[in-house]
């Protein structure tokens, strides 16, 4: 009960529908990249509690705005992550150190990494690597031992049920499956305005205005 009321600040739907509007993104790109499912319903979308993973992940290349890691860093912060996220290479940056302007050149990105990736596949390897039998999850979940054979059979589960899975498991499933492989770009006019900072290894662009307020970028 109490991970139910936990869980109960995700609002998903709203989250998205809080993005789409900052970005001027209307209604009917996101209907699309969710395969028309909400073609009839729009409104629907922001009250929306819960979503399969893979929709979150195309949602979040339409946005710019990587909404796993938001939920991540707001549930899951306090779990340790093993595996190292990929290096963002999905922007070339030409900087003029004369006039400390930005040329930036957007390579084509998207999310067909997800192709390759199953869930349940990475469940039952954890479980295994961790000597878990399915009970001895499923104690942790409070659920039946069949259950978690379905889990382990699925592609794609719905975000809560990896954040439940996460805290039981004490892994950090959003940002090891899927944070891991994503790299999003950020919005060019992020980098309006911003304060420039260079040294011998790397350069580092400051705007207050976004989160997070600064990147680096190392240099080659």
């Amino acid at each position: 009960m109490k991970n139910e009321i936990f869980l109960d600040d995700l609002q998903i739907g709203k989250l998205i529908m809080e993005i789409a509007i900052q970005k001027n993104i209307p209604n009917s790109r996101i209907i699309e990249a969710l395969g028309g499912r909400y073609q009839d319903n729009t409104g629907k979308i922001s009250k929306l509690r819960d979503m399969l993973i893979d929709d979150v992940v195309q949602l979040s290349y339409l946005l710019k705005f990587n909404l796993l890691e938001e939920i991540s860093r707001k549930f899951l912060s306090h779990i340790h992550v093993s595996k190292k996220r990929k290096e963002n290479n999905s922007l070339v940056i030409t900087m003029n150190t004369g006039t400390k302007s930005l040329t930036i050149q957007e390579k084509a990105v998207g999310c067909d990494f997800l192709k390759a990736i199953n869930v349940g596949t990475y469940l039952k390897e954890l479980a295994k690597k961790n000597g878990w039998g399915n009970k001895d999850i499923a104690n942790r979940l409070h659920c039946s031992p069949s259950l978690i054979s379905y889990y382990f059979s699925q592609k794609n589960l719905k975000i809560k049920k990896l954040i439940e899975l996460s805290l039981a498991l004490e892994h950090n499933i959003i940002a090891e499956v899927y944070l891991s492989a994503m790299c999003i770009s950020p919005d060019p006019e992020q980098f309006n305005d911003c304060m420039i900072t260079i040294t011998e290894q790397e350069e580092r662009i400051t705007n207050t205005k976004f989160e997070p307020s600064f990147r680096i970028y190392k240099r080659q």
